[in-house]
């Protein structure tokens, strides 16, 4: 499900595909969004600036990972590489893009999410569910991971799906597009 050159390290590689079978599974959950809750967390497409190799390296080393892991993830791009990453929450669907030099959205996760209450909000899929505080300051969205329940992961996978989570969310804010 999630493929890319440069960013097989980045992303996909990072253990966001070790849950088998997700599509199948995601069919059975159920969207948990209601005309209350979306108030609260407008529907929308959320995109951040162009994101560059200097700063995923310091947003992995803020999250605690040393040397050698970080070096794994962005050891094949170049200093001139940028990603792009979008959020996309509509009717209860929660979906992940990311955009490497300029390229297309390429998916990178989908599922389902609820607003538990202002600030927080969990995203689902048939791995487990990732839990997140946002902020919104007019069209700004921040989000930053507090926990993930990805069952089925372990060493490796565990840290590549911790990374992916941090890079993805903790590199920039996102501003509303849509």
């Amino acid at each position: 499900m999630r493929k890319h050159h440069w960013s097989a390290a980045l992303l996909v590689g990072l253990a966001l595909t070790a849950c088998a079978d997700t599509a199948a599974k995601e069919r059975a959950l159920s969207p948990g969004s209601s005309a209350a809750v979306e108030a609260r967390l407008p529907e929308g497409t959320y995109r951040t600036s162009p994101v560059g190799r200097d700063r995923i390296e310091a947003v992995l080393e803020e999250g605690g990972f040393d040397a050698k892991e970080i070096a794994g993830v962005t050891g094949r791009m170049s200093s001139q590489d940028r990603v792009v990453f979008t959020v996309k929450a509509q009717s209860g669907r929660w979906t992940q893009f990311q955009s490497f030099n300029g390229g297309p959205d390429e998916l990178g996760w989908s599922g389902t999410y609820r607003v538990i209450d202002v600030g927080t909000v969990a995203a689902t899929d048939a791995c487990g569910t990732v839990t997140y505080t946002y902020r919104l300051s007019g069209t700004q969205l921040r989000l930053k991971m507090t926990e993930d329940t990805c069952e089925g992961m372990a060493g490796d996978s565990r840290t590549g799906e911790l990374m992916a989570q941090t890079i993805f969310f903790h590199s920039a804010p996102f501003e509303k597009v849509s």
